[in-house]
């Protein structure tokens, strides 16, 4: 996986919204990174894919039906956990863990 600007400044605000192992919604994200939906909600489904992330959708109340959609919420995995720290570092931290998950 490539380390592009998009996806770690995307990591970087999960990291600082998901220390406490909360579940935390694509919008806070957005705000808290100040990209663009654009550009965070495919990193965050990338991640949901390789195992990093894990997703629910909400559970709408009845009143807020045809209001909004549904927000997704997002959370870290045991292997997000032990992933981030290696992408953020990149280099060789990065190596050793793609070579540890093969």
């Amino acid at each position: 996986m490539r380390r592009t600007e998009p996806t770690v400044q995307t990591l970087q605000g999960l990291d600082d919204l998901l220390k406490h192992n909360q579940w935390v919604h694509g919008w806070e994200v957005i705000r808290r990174t100040g990209q663009r939906g654009g550009r965070v909600y495919p990193v965050l489904h990338r991640f949901v894919e390789l195992g990093w992330l894990e997703s629910t959708p909400e559970v709408m109340q009845p009143a807020d039906y045809g209001q909004r959609p549904a927000r997704i919420y997002y959370r870290w995995t045991e292997l997000g956990k032990q992933a981030w720290p290696a992408f953020r570092k990149g280099g060789d931290a990065w190596e050793a863990f793609l070579r540890s998950q093969a």
